[in-house]
């Protein structure tokens, strides 16, 4: 995995579409066309406030599997990376760590490592504002496997985030990682963000997104699909974002569960899923769903956004 650079014969990629506009748009702007060598417009990019990555590490076998899934965010993003130790150190890092921490440095990824602190749990939350944080990356092991977190306390940990969490498992990200999304859609209000942060792996990344969603019989539940599948085509079709569509006929379980088992037919490598706010009474008996999700993902990384009053926008 390399950070993505602009193609000849189709432009400047995202990222420098955003940096240009930045620049002409600030008062330092004095008809000087904007160039990466440059030493104005190098000033102009130290002045921005970079984003950040979280990554959250027991020194374990999935805690530095998340770090290694934070240093290819970090890379896709072009943000920096903030390494957040869950435990003390007692031994040396391993070779998934030493390699992670090689990357970075070769891609030019700033790192810095937060101290280790009781009450990490609570202190979470300003910690992420405090950095600029856009994402947090937790890795997740079975239940009956060593490790810090188990998938019901990163739930716990997730929950009340107002940043995205990537959960991954214990497999390392490939080459091809976060090249192909799925993004499962239903009646849910809650679809918007979602189809952003799909939008933003193609935006910095050119991944592809494919949508998912079911033919619904009922006329009501069908309606209020397909408002959501024109709020999405609309956002998409602004910012020249392309996807593909999957119509599901006679899908009898939920359609997050579907892309799972579909996910092997694209190369997906990430699905974007939103959590529950108000759980209902089935979710108290079975469960809720992003917990199952996880369960059932065995590892498969899973970008878990949290509903919100406000609509989070990716500022870079």
């Amino acid at each position: 995995m390399e950070r993505e650079k602009p193609e000849e014969g189709n432009g400047p990629c995202p990222y420098e579409e955003l940096a240009r506009e930045a620049w002409e748009s600030s008062a330092e702007y004095d008809g000087t066309p904007w160039d990466e060598t440059e030493p104005v417009a190098r000033e102009l990019r130290e002045k921005k406030k970079d984003l950040v990555i979280l990554a959250l590490t027991d020194h374990g076998k999935y805690g530095d599997t998340a770090v290694a899934h934070a240093v290819a965010a970090s890379m896709i993003f072009h943000a920096e990376l903030c390494i957040i130790p869950l435990t003390p150190a007692t031994e040396p890092e391993s070779e998934t760590m030493r390699h992670s921490l090689h990357v970075a440095d070769r891609q030019g990824i700033p790192v810095t490592w937060h101290p280790y602190e009781n009450g990490l749990k609570r202190k979470l939350p300003s910690i992420a504002e405090s950095v600029n944080a856009m994402m947090l990356v937790i890795g997740a092991a079975p239940d009956r496997e060593p490790s810090y977190f188990t998938v019901k306390k990163a739930l716990r940990w997730i929950r009340g985030s107002r940043i995205p969490a990537l959960v991954v498992g214990g497999q390392l990200p490939r080459p091809d990682s976060y090249r192909s999304i799925l993004l499962p859609l239903d009646t849910s209000v809650y679809s918007k963000e979602k189809a952003l942060w799909a939008g933003y792996f193609h935006r910095f990344y050119h991944a592809n997104i494919h949508l998912l969603y079911k033919n619904y019989r009922d006329d009501y539940l069908e309606q209020k699909l397909k408002a959501n599948l024109q709020f999405t085509e609309k956002i998409y079709r602004n910012l020249e974002i392309p996807s593909t569509h999957h119509a599901i006929d006679d899908c009898w379980e939920e359609i997050e569960s579907y892309a799972l088992r579909f996910a092997p037919e694209v190369h997906g490598s990430l699905m974007v899923c939103m959590t529950t706010r108000y759980p209902t009474p089935a979710d108290w008996i079975f469960g809720r769903k992003e917990k199952r999700l996880l369960k059932k993902a065995k590892g498969f990384p899973l970008l878990l956004i949290n509903q919100r009053d406000d609509l989070y926008v990716l500022c870079t």
